[in-house]
């Protein structure tokens, strides 16, 4: 993904992670590790996944998903377990448009600070 965007991994994450913070996402540095994560696995990876992958708590990235979802950078569903019985997992999934539209008006809020004289 990161080659797509003509970035390497390095750069996406650190332009990721300013994008974030320009609308104050709880820790922007763990919310890029996750939106990066998304888009290495475009099949999407549940909460338990991002938790196992990232070395955080289970609450953390709950809480973290469920935020980048309500900004629109992450879509999510629920999926059956497929052994056993339990409860639903979350997938999380990223979405490409959410995370364009959110640089866009970060873009429109920062864009008069340009003309500055």
């Amino acid at each position: 993904m990161a080659k797509q965007v003509g970035l390497d991994k390095a750069e996406l994450e650190r332009s990721l992670r300013h994008l974030l913070h320009c609308f104050k996402a709880a820790n922007p540095e763990v919310s890029s590790k996750i939106v990066l994560l998304l888009m290495e696995n475009e099949k999407g990876l549940t909460v338990s996944d991002i938790k196992d992958e990232l070395g955080v708590s289970y609450a953390m990235a709950l809480r973290i998903v469920s935020e980048l979802e309500s900004l629109g950078v992450v879509e999510t569903d629920r999926v059956k377990v497929v052994k056993g019985r339990g409860r639903a997992r979350k997938l999380a999934r990223v979405s490409k448009d959410g995370i364009t539209k959110l640089a866009k008006e970060c873009i429109e809020y920062l864009e008069p600070l340009t003309n500055l004289q």
